[in-house]
């Protein structure tokens, strides 16, 4: 997501931090609209200047965009498999899928069009992009059946496959440090945060987090990162000492989890129980309190979120085949 956050391009968050939100800014508190993207939204992402989001649509094999300014939806690329997550360049012109055939679509964001294929490795995830746009990292889930435990490394001048890490079993969230000297990436069979070094591309430490990890944000600071768990918790881990640090609990079956610019608040999409009954909720964690703060009822099952680098919209999919995004402010 991101994931895990499967956002990328806004799991920043915690307490500390000395990013002041921008003059004017309001705390998103109700949904005040929603914009039809294609069936089963899965990830979303948002463009670094705010003017566009992308919502990956898992049962219409595409990538819906949306117009921020006027919330509809302008455009459909195909990708050709269903896609999974899907994050934005820093600089805005590229725009990286997950796709089901294993591979990392590439869309030039400019012409809303696919201009590259690479092989991602067994069922890709989540992804996360480096600070500067030179790297792209992408979580290689498996199967039940056939589990893989690695990440996958994608030079982004190339367009090839650099490398993989060894990593906890059947990764699916990854989020990177401010600095991006750490990896974090959920193991969704082992309960377990892996802490990677980018610059050695190795594993150096695994947090046990508890059951069933998902998605994972960084702190803007880079001293605290959250994962929502299977069930209705949110981890806190304190990076410093490389262990769990407090839980909270939030809607049923969170999935997604982003973060306000200012680092104030956490917002995870609480998707609910797998064939059973919807979340409906996204939870608003305040971030120095670690205390939920309000509950906004959204669709039937939010997935995955972004919030606008103002701080002043929070856009969720709803996972279903009427696929929608909610739009709240």
């Amino acid at each position: 997501a991101p994931a895990a956050n499967e956002v990328i391009a806004n799991q920043n968050s915690g307490a500390g931090s000395a990013i002041e939100p921008p003059a004017g800014a309001t705390t998103p508190s109700r949904v005040k609209q929603r914009v039809r993207v294609g069936a089963f939204p899965h990830g979303v992402a948002g463009s670094p200047d705010g003017t566009r989001v992308y919502t990956a649509d898992y049962g219409g094999d595409q990538v819906s965009v949306v117009n921020t300014t006027t919330n509809q939806m302008v455009d459909a690329i195909p990708v050709g498999s269903p896609p999974h997550s899907v994050a934005v360049s820093p600089d805005g012109s590229r725009v990286y899928v997950s796709v089901d055939d294993d591979s990392l679509v590439v869309i030039d964001a400019q012409r809303n069009r696919v201009v590259d294929r690479i092989d991602a490795g067994p069922t890709p995830r989540g992804i996360a992009v480096s600070s500067d746009g030179s790297l792209v990292y992408v979580a290689n889930m498996g199967s039940e059946q056939r589990p893989e435990s690695t990440v996958t490394v994608i030079d982004t001048a190339r367009n090839r496959t650099v490398g993989t890490i060894a990593v906890a079993q059947r990764p699916r969230g990854l989020a990177l440090s401010p600095d991006d000297s750490t990896l974090y990436v959920t193991g969704r069979d082992d309960g377990a945060l892996t802490v990677v070094a980018t610059g050695k591309r190795r594993a150096v430490a695994a947090i046990p987090v508890g059951r069933t990890p998902i998605s994972v944000a960084v702190s803007p600071d880079g001293r605290r990162v959250y994962v929502t768990l299977d069930g209705d918790r949110l981890a806190v881990v304190d990076v410093d000492r490389n262990a769990r640090d407090d839980t909270v609990l939030v809607g049923t079956g969170p999935s997604g989890v982003a973060i306000s610019p200012d680092g104030s608040r956490i917002y995870t999409a609480n998707e609910g129980e797998p064939g059973g009954r919807p979340g409906r909720t996204v939870s608003v964690v305040d971030a120095a309190s670690l205390e939920v703060t309000d509950t906004i009822r959204v669709g039937r099952y939010p997935h995955g979120l972004v919030v606008a680098p103002d701080g002043g919209r929070v856009y969720v999919t709803d996972n279903r085949v009427s696929g929608n995004l909610a739009v709240i402010g």
